[in-house]
């Protein structure tokens, strides 16, 4: 509950404008320059053991243990804007976007966010709001002689770098601020795990 308030206190959603200004201080290559806000989920893994195995809708494959899934959304200058969390780590980044669809059509409309493959299914969900993901690798494809020929195009690799690049300096930042955050609250420091 600490956190709860804490949460409400600290983290403010904002609009478009105020995301469209924090990414102008970002370095972003052109074929990025829309995103302006980044999304991600983490797993964290409860200290306390719970029954039911790998069955449960508790269990975390990220943690290999019990766990609680939180989802992330950040501005380009790594700030927290938006925090779901204590869901169960089964649910899938996809299945999570279309359970919140009417939260995204009305907070987020016109914003693009840099995503990993997970929310690639989302695009289809919107109309008004973008998911840069990085290019899926093709399906495997054998040459005569068994080799793989399935290969993305110099572009697409070029692209996927430096998609993954820009996701992983604001990931990282994120998980930090938030162990900071609850440390100080005096709930102990949550292991990171992504």
């Amino acid at each position: 509950i600490q956190l709860k308030s804490w949460a409400k206190e600290k983290i403010i959603l904002g609009d478009l404008g105020e995301w469209r200004q924090a990414a102008k201080t970002a370095k972003r290559p052109q074929e990025l320059r829309d995103g302006v806000l980044w999304i991600d989920s983490s797993d964290f893994k409860m200290q306390k053991k719970d029954g039911g195995g790998r069955k449960s809708p508790k269990w975390s494959y990220k943690c290999n243990g019990f766990g609680r899934r939180f989802m992330f959304i950040t501005n380009a200058k790594g700030v927290v804007i938006k925090l779901w969390g204590g869901y169960s780590p089964k649910v899938y980044d996809s299945a999570f976007i279309e359970i919140q669809q009417d939260f995204f059509e009305t907070h987020f409309r016109g914003a693009a966010f840099l995503a990993d493959q997970h929310f690639e299914v989302a695009q289809d969900e919107f109309d008004d709001i973008k998911f840069l993901t990085p290019f899926k690798k093709p399906k495997a494809k054998r040459s005569a002689s068994g080799e793989d020929i399935s290969t993305l195009t110099k572009k697409q690799e070029k692209y996927n770098h430096q998609q993954r690049a820009l996701r992983s300096r604001v990931e990282t930042f994120c998980l930090d601020q938030v162990q900071v955050h609850v440390s100080e609250q005096g709930l102990g420091r949550i292991p990171s795990t992504t």
